[in-house]
């Protein structure tokens, strides 16, 4: 989720979806997901007072921003928020002076943030120092002392004394260029020509052709058919013109100084008005947050360093696609403690979504956002592993057991510094007898350190011996194998997904050490593989 040191703090990042969560945060603006991703801290082990004050910010707005009021107020800052327009490098390079158009963007930033600080609900929600903005005004003043509060931007004829003098010369000299050229014009009524037009005039119109002028005239172009004129400034003009052009660089010189003496005032301020921004990003993030926590009718946890416990736990990219399927999602409830849990279960019984849902609700609160849970109760973490699918190893051009041991032992060699682990089904990709043998000595080892793993397995036995919680995904109930013997009956083959109807997903805490749960056949049958094959497995089973 963060893109700032911890970026690598998942390993695996992709098994819990990250990139799919990350689309769901919709910023305004540059500026908050800016502030999101590499400023804003990416909590660890040791943060939990600082995620503690987070959350409870957090909180207070989502409180607030859900009253009809505040949903009124949400969507003024969003909009706002919108129009924003990065200037920073602007500001940065600043070396003498700005432009016009420069200052007219730097007071539409001001006028706006002005509107979105005074919109934000600093007195419920503290998220920033209010002085921090009282700048603005007197600012704004000096920009545009005429029109401090209207989203327009220009020199005024009264920016100073002398633009005033200047202003005054060019109307006069104006008023009198477009005295002579009206006589002018006139003369040529019957042409319709105009010193901004010019006119084509055909030459078998001998009356037109006749007026024209050699001393008042200029021929644009001429072809065997037709002339193109436009009349041509006389001697007084011509001075007026000279003297226009001669004022318009006095103006545009004058222009420069205001500019400058606007430009020192905005220098003045610069810290200001980049911190401004700064503040713009950070309510872009806050906003985005607690969007994100409407979208998933999220729940702050609560952080305790020795428990972890899930209550009603969602996975909201494999909720939104299994309600997509119209099927009904099952959420997870479990409860670890520090060192092993052991997770068993059937074949397609949802083991792996269980780690994947586990790892992305963990990384949530890494990250600073509400949750998709009834209740979360949580440590933090200083890294957190989860097993990766085995296909994905090809790239490495290593076995899924290779890749799976080059990847988790520089976590498995320090597992007192505070890791959550996540493995689904480690060493099955060796032979069984040391697959076993393996995973009963990470079990082990596990139970022994100072962090929490889960260990998904088919082995039995595993538990024996180790101080660790069990759970059992429940699978096929005595209720679904009866419905699996009327699908069965059935001659009407459903889709893959579709077979999870028959799988209770629901997870159980066992007490006592049992058989881990062997499903193989009735998938077998599930999928409708012919009889004497599944027979011949059955005889395999009694006589291995």
């Amino acid at each position: 989720m963060k893109k700032n040191i911890y970026e690598n703090f998942l390993v695996n990042r992709e098994e819990a979806n990250i990139d799919e969560i990350q689309k769901l945060l919709t910023f305004s603006n540059n500026l908050g997901s800016e502030t999101f991703f590499y400023k804003e801290p990416f909590y660890k082990k040791g943060d939990e007072n600082a995620l503690i004050e987070d959350y409870k910010l957090q909180k207070l707005g989502f409180d607030f921003f859900k009253t009809e009021k505040g949903k009124i107020v949400f969507e003024k800052l969003r909009i706002k928020i919108k129009t924003i327009k990065d200037l920073r490098n602007l500001l940065r390079k600043y070396s003498e002076t700005f432009l016009e158009t420069d200052i007219f963007d730097i007071k539409q930033f001001l006028l706006n943030i002005k509107q979105i600080f005074n919109l934000f609900p600093i007195s419920q929600i503290p998220l920033f120092e209010i002085n921090t903005t009282e700048y603005i005004d007197d600012l704004l003043n000096k920009i545009d002392g005429t029109h401090p509060y209207e989203p327009t931007f220009t020199i005024y004829k009264n920016s100073s004394v002398k633009m005033t003098e200047l202003v005054e010369i060019l109307e006069r000299f104006e008023n009198e260029k477009i005295k002579i050229e009206k006589e002018i014009e006139d003369k040529y009524k019957e042409l319709n020509i105009s010193f901004s037009n010019p006119k084509i005039i055909l030459k078998d119109d001998k009356i037109k052709i006749q007026l024209i002028k050699k001393e008042d005239f200029e021929i644009l172009e001429e072809t065997s058919s037709y002339i193109k004129v436009k009349l041509k400034a006389n001697e007084d003009l011509i001075k007026i013109y000279e003297k226009l052009d001669e004022i318009n660089n006095e103006i545009y010189k004058e222009k420069l100084k205001i500019c400058g003496r606007i430009s020192q005032f905005i220098k003045e301020k610069k810290e200001e008005i980049l911190l401004s921004f700064e503040l713009i990003g950070k309510i872009d993030s806050y906003l985005t947050k607690i969007d994100f926590a409407f979208k998933i009718n999220g729940i702050i946890p609560e952080i305790y360093n020795d428990k972890f416990q899930i209550k009603n736990g969602r996975n909201i990219i494999l909720e939104k696609y299994v309600e997509s399927e119209k099927m009904k999602y099952l959420p997870i409830n479990i409860e670890m403690d520090k060192g092993t849990t052991i997770l068993t279960g059937s074949n397609m019984g949802g083991k792996t979504c269980a780690l994947k849902t586990i790892a992305q609700i963990a990384y949530l609160v890494h990250s600073g956002l509400m949750l998709p849970a009834e209740k979360v109760v949580i440590p933090l973490f200083n890294g957190i592993y989860i097993s990766r699918t085995s296909s994905s190893s090809i790239k490495e051009g290593l076995s899924s057991f290779g890749y799976e041991l080059v990847s988790i032992k520089p976590f498995f060699e320090n597992l007192d510094n505070s890791y959550l682990f996540l493995l689904d089904e480690p060493a099955s990709g060796t032979n069984p007898i040391e697959g076993k043998a393996i995973v009963k000595a990470m079990a082990k080892r596990f139970s022994q350190s100072n962090s929490f793993a889960i260990i998904s397995t088919h082995y039995d036995g595993i538990s024996e011996g180790i101080r660790c919680r069990k759970y059992c995904i429940i699978g096929f109930t005595k209720e679904n194998l009866e419905r699996i013997s009327q699908y069965l009956s059935n001659e009407e083959d459903l889709p893959l997904f579709q077979l999870h109807q028959f799988i209770d997903h629901s997870l159980v805490e066992l007490f006592t050490e049992s058989e881990v749960p062997k499903n193989a056949i009735t998938l077998l049958k599930l999928f409708k593989f012919k009889n004497d094959f599944i027979e011949n497995c059955i005889d395999n089973l009694k006589n291995p």
